[in-house]
């Protein structure tokens, strides 16, 4: 592909217990674009494409492997996809590419912190060398970027080590390559979730200022070994955050000019290719085209194309779901295109975007796989661990729970919410108020927490008075969301308490008209009939 080529391809690239009253966004997305938990279930949701006995053998043999020690031997003996046929050669091709033995974290640090650099620059060679002359080591050396010089899996001290790295050996380019990544997910935390109409300036100024630091680190790395595939993947990631597509071009066309196979270049492609990213259908078409050029030198490229239709199908679509005007992906064909083999990335996708709309069933399929290749993602074991809950793989569900846990961060509301979730779908209402009043502690300004207790209260538990205070909280502060004034009439309906007219009545006039919400309207105007018809006999 030609240097004009890469050119365009940078620049193309709850169902309440009172009468079935529906609150749509009850569970939604909260306004900030970030995904919340979902509503309880024990059925197969109206989307589903797998049978009820489809799904049940799917997560017993899902359950049954996950309880293998060994990363590599749990990730072969997972099942695949209910009715796909994957093929095994590259099933066992990318457990390999994923649990390939490299060096940890733990090991890394010691090595910096016991002053012996040289050890660990020659053991880093030795797996670049790896990478890019053996077959069976694809990745080699991306995977110790990609897991353990991440920051991410509790690593809460790397930006210290990797700084200590430097002083001690100035001219190492793997560790300048690690410092990059390290400010790309320090600018991540900068700037937030939430979406850049809800940003406030001084996020995204503290994130541009820690991509400059990390774009300054990519040039020292490369002008001492631009063979380090880290860095390039790196211009790739800054260039689609600051829609500096000209920067993201240039690490594409060096990044295919040292190793035109190398899959997590192409996985950074499809993600900055995808149309929030100023990409389209066209983009991914190219990416796919040049993937399957290449595949003779790596077969695990067949799993870009995969990848690239579940991003062109939007089967993760990252939503404003608190849109009115947005419509869930349709998951009719995705039988078809998860047929073959798809990147774990479009797996998490997947499981996440069903986890906003609702699909529990679709979200543990999905999430089941997505965690057998990438096992080490705290909110998918949340959210995972939350679906399976409502299916009744209980030990399953709180051995996932307690590694989000240990993985994530300590003030992650949206983890302790899902969590929160989970202990519910056990019908483990102390667990589940405990852990939803964390929640809500850690970010006082979200109230899917608060909405979650109230349910809890007034559907589960019939603590009236604590319901009561949730709705009167929930109405003084979001009067707009339905959700606070359905606790409030079903507390006065089913108590019984006075009022339960006025509430209806005011309920039908500000939120008659809400697509969202016409199940709970007519509801509310059966009850008002009914009402009016005991009160005339």
């Amino acid at each position: 592909m030609t240097r004009q080529s890469y050119l365009l391809l940078g620049l193309l690239v709850a169902l309440v217990a009172w009468g079935g009253w529906m609150v749509a966004d009850h569970h939604g997305a909260s306004p900030h674009g970030t995904s919340k938990p979902i509503p309880k279930a024990t059925v197969i949701t109206s989307q589903s494409i797998y049978s009820p006995d489809e799904l049940r053998a799917f997560l017993d043999a899902a359950e049954k492997a996950d309880g293998i020690t060994d990363p590599m031997q749990r990730c072969l003996q997972y099942p695949d996809l209910p009715g796909s046929h994957w093929q095994h050669e590259t099933v066992v091709a990318y457990c390999h590419y994923l649990f390939q033995p490299h060096l940890s974290y733990v090991q890394i640090r010691q090595y910096i912190q016991s002053n012996n650099t040289g050890t660990l620059e020659k053991q880093l060679q030795q797996a670049l060398q790896a990478q890019v002359s053996q077959l069976d080591s694809q990745g080699a050396l991306d995977q110790i970027y990609l897991n353990a010089l991440c920051g991410c899996n509790g690593q809460t001290d790397v930006r210290k080590v990797v700084d200590a790295w430097i002083r001690e050996a100035p001219h190492s380019a793997f560790a300048y390559a690690a410092s990059g990544w390290i400010y790309i997910g320090m600018a991540f935390q900068a700037r937030g979730a939430a979406f850049t109409k809800y940003t406030a300036q001084y996020r995204l100024d503290d994130m541009d200022a820690l991509l400059q630091k990390a774009k300054s680190d990519f040039k020292k790395a490369m002008a001492i070994n631009p063979r380090i595939m880290a860095i390039y993947t790196g211009m790739i990631e800054i260039g689609g955050m600051t829609g500096d597509y000209m920067y993201m071009d240039d690490g594409t066309h060096r990044a295919m000019q040292i190793d035109p196979s190398d899959l997590w270049v192409y996985m950074e492609m499809l993600r900055m290719g995808e149309s929030k990213w100023a990409g389209s259908p066209a983009t991914m078409q190219a990416i796919s085209d040049m993937a399957r050029s290449h595949q003779s030198a790596n077969p695990l490229l067949a799993i870009v194309p995969v990848t690239a239709s579940a991003y062109v199908a939007k089967l993760y679509d990252d939503c404003d779901c608190d849109d009115p005007s947005r419509r869930p992906p349709s998951h009719k064909d995705d039988r078809k295109i998860f047929d073959s083999l798809p990147s774990f990335e479009a797996l998490s996708g997947a499981g996440e975007q069903t986890w906003v709309d609702e699909n529990i069933d679709l979200t543990a399929v999905y999430l089941t796989e997505a965690l057998r290749f990438g096992p080490y993602n705290a909110r998918d074991l949340a959210a995972h661990a939350a679906a399976v809950a409502n299916f009744g793989y209980r030990k399953w569900a709180l051995t996932e729970g307690q590694r989000a846990q240990n993985l994530a961060n300590s003030n992650d509301a949206w983890l302790f919410a899902t969590l929160g979730q989970m202990f519910e779908g056990l019908k483990d209402y102390p667990d589940a108020e405990q852990t939803l009043q964390k929640s809500h502690q850690i970010d006082p300004t979200d109230n899917w927490s608060l909405r979650e207790l109230g349910h809890i209260y007034v559907y589960n538990t019939h603590e009236w008075d604590k319901g009561w205070d949730v709705a009167d909280q929930l109405i003084r502060v979001d009067p707009d969301n339905a959700f606070g004034w359905i606790l409030r009439a079903s507390i006065q309906k089913d108590q019984p308490r006075p009022g339960l007219d006025d509430t209806i009545n005011y309920f039908l006039t500000h939120f008659g008209n809400d697509p969202r919400q016409q199940q709970a309207v007519r509801e509310m105007r059966q009850t008002l009939a009914k009402e009016a018809k005991a009160r005339a006999s």
